[in-house]
């Protein structure tokens, strides 16, 4: 192991096997602002193998006061490359990754799924919803994040069984404050009091020591005041009763083309994907598009089989759906596994 991480080496809680464990893993960063700047360096420092930054803005001069990795000669620069850049002259042996996109429905699984551990370091709630589905719906824990004024919260979801609390069991007896940081106002030095903690229950996750799982942390930040508790289940929850209902309900596995005939059907892959080859009858439609629109593209007279080239894609699409009331089918193991039947 590098002389540089012996200090944390000897610690009981990481040693030898646990830095490798941190080499070995893979976190994707949702938001380059403030959080980031204060999360990031230290996971660098620590050792973590892999660091994917997502985000589409650009760096302004309302954000120097608390993103502190940024100078103001970079205004106007994306904050991903400049970030990605500060951070792998910290640690050049960490492989940083900038993608500058927003986290969508289109990207949210295929990113999620290649990383151990995804990072809400995003200030947009309906951001923190998609990664809160997303990581439900594929059993991935993530680090919740907010500093807002002079209330900070953090919490890790370990989304390690169907009866684990989700955000949105939490939110559903809290509100969540839907404010941005331009407008409620933020002191930096705030923002690197929860980053901190962020930091420390990713380290935590990414070793497997979930002591704190499923525990909010609230934050005064000027009387620095800290409060603990455990986030209870939510039974009423929308997105856990859909899972708990067994997701076996809401695949279809035709046996014949035929079969095909009494569903609607919709195709979510790319159209690169659809133009090389789709079920018969299908109609290609933006996964995004379907979700925020689904009144356009559904049938109320008919089921509804969505399909992508395996399946996550589409369960993903039947759980946003479901809820509302639509009458909507994943088809079991996608078009792959369709196209392998048919020879």
């Amino acid at each position: 192991m590098d002389k540089r991480y012996a200090a944390q080496i000897r610690l009981p809680e990481i040693g030898i096997s646990g830095q490798q464990r941190l080499s070995e893993s893979h976190v994707l960063c949702v938001g380059a602002g403030g959080l980031a700047a204060s999360v990031l360096p230290a996971l660098v420092a620590a050792g973590v193998g892999k660091i994917t930054l997502i985000d589409k803005d650009v760096i302004s001069a309302s954000n120097l006061n608390r993103q502190t990795l940024f100078l103001p000669t970079e205004l106007g620069l994306p904050k991903v490359t400049q970030l990605a850049t500060r951070l792998a002259a910290q640690n050049p042996s960490i492989a940083i990754n900038p993608i500058i996109d927003n986290l969508t429905l289109e990207n949210a699984y295929a990113l999620s799924n290649n990383h151990d551990l995804i990072l809400d370091c995003c200030d947009d709630y309906q951001t923190k919803l998609l990664i809160n589905d997303t990581c439900v719906n594929f059993k991935k824990p993530w680090i919740y994040a907010s500093a807002l004024g002079w209330d900070g919260q953090v919490a890790m979801f370990s989304n390690s069984s169907l009866d684990t609390p989700c955000l949105r069991c939490y939110s559903s007896r809290i509100p969540i404050n839907s404010l941005s940081c331009n407008n409620s106002g933020v002191l930096g030095a705030s923002v690197n009091i929860v980053g901190s903690f962020q930091a420390t229950l990713a380290l935590q996750t990414l070793l497997q020591h979930y002591e704190n799982k499923d525990k909010m942390y609230i934050f005064d930040l000027w009387s620095l005041q800290v409060q603990e508790f455990i986030i209870p289940y939510n039974n009423n929850c929308k997105h856990e009763q859909l899972i708990n209902a067994n997701y076996k309900n809401y695949q279809y596995t035709p046996l014949t083309t035929n079969e095909l005939d009494n569903f609607h059907i919709i195709d979510i892959r790319t159209l690169t994907e659809w133009e090389n080859g789709h079920l018969p009858a299908a109609q290609h439609v933006n996964i995004g598009s379907l979700i925020s629109n689904p009144e356009q593209y559904l049938v109320p007279s008919k089921p509804t089989l969505i399909y992508c080239n395996q399946q996550q894609l589409s369960k993903l699409a039947v759980d946003n759906l479901r809820p509302l009331g639509f009458n909507v089918w994943w088809l079991s193991g996608g078009y792959n596994a369709y196209k392998e039947k048919q020879g």
